[in-house]
């Protein structure tokens, strides 16, 4: 998974991120966000390629989701129809 891009469409908009719950197993896809224009009364912090997490805000929520790198099968930008699954990210 190339988390730099990741963690660079996060920072520009809107992305659908696919991914398996720690909880409950279950395949969850939410849309989520890093961008500052979208968190204007949020706290924003630097996150790094080689976490094994990356933390991303909600929009659905409105709330942070901490998810593992490696349970994320799929993501994609909001405006995109182009996927980027484990084995092409």
């Amino acid at each position: 998974m190339d988390t730099d891009r990741l963690l660079k469409a996060l920072s520009e908009g809107i992305v659908n991120i696919e991914f398996t719950s720690l909880n409950s197993g279950d395949l969850r896809t939410i849309p989520c966000t890093l961008s500052q224009e979208r968190l204007k009364n949020h706290f924003y912090m630097r996150q790094h390629a080689s976490s094994d997490n990356v933390l991303v805000f909600r929009l659905d929520t409105r709330a942070w989701e901490d998810i593992r790198i490696d349970t994320i099968q799929k993501w994609y930008p909001e405006d995109l129809n182009k996927e980027c699954s484990k084995k092409t990210a």
